[in-house]
């Protein structure tokens, strides 16, 4: 059996042209919500910035405990809405390529539509982040407890009673207990509950 083909080994094949997932010029810039595989947001902006369309999806810095070694807490970045990337389109965008992307899964739109976001509203949606850590960091605030600070046991032999810090030392608060003839002792601070 003979076969007949027109490429050799170590022969260099120029790939096909492809075609751009946006073409023309719309004038003003849209962005679109799409959804990704699991846990390939990462992939879709890359892939998607590679084909020169800017990609954005919204994350926060967290830290994540580690079991051994020096280090305890190492950071890393949280997606917060997972499975969702925004996409800046300058160009008509090419809806049959970005349906046969493998890390896109589908377009936010409505009745099968597309649906366009403007800038402004994605510039205020890239503004959550910074604001759930302001919150965040506002209750951390809230319930930190300090030398002054009236307090509420939470658990053991003196539960409800309502004390006022003396003084912290690693996590332990010490105050005074009225009814024990005005005798100060302590506590761990994870078990008393700041009164507001």
């Amino acid at each position: 059996m003979t076969m007949h083909s027109s490429y050799f080994i170590g022969q260099v094949i120029q790939p096909e042209p492809t075609r751009p997932i946006q073409v023309g010029d719309i004038g003003t810039p849209t962005w679109y919500a799409f959804l990704t595989t699991p846990q390939k947001e990462g992939s879709a902006k890359a892939w998607l910035e590679k084909k020169g369309v800017e990609a954005w999806y919204p994350t926060e810095t967290r830290w994540r405990k580690i079991a051994k070694g020096k280090i305890k807490r190492k950071e890393y970045e949280a997606v917060l809405v997972p499975r969702y990337i925004f996409a800046r389109f300058t160009g008509r965008p090419q809806w049959d390529l970005l349906k046969a992307s493998r890390w896109l899964t589908g377009v936010v739109g409505i009745d099968g539509v597309p649906l366009p976001i403007t800038d402004e509203t994605l510039a205020a949606m890239e503004q959550v982040p910074a604001r759930l850590a302001e919150i965040r960091a506002r209750e951390e605030e809230r319930r930190t407890i300090r030398p002054g600070d009236r307090v509420r046991i939470r658990d053991g032999a003196m539960e409800g009673w309502v004390v006022e810090v003396r003084s912290i030392h690693a996590g332990i608060a010490r105050f005074i207990v009225p009814l024990m003839g005005d005798r100060e002792t302590e506590m761990q601070v994870d078990r008393l509950s700041k009164q507001q």
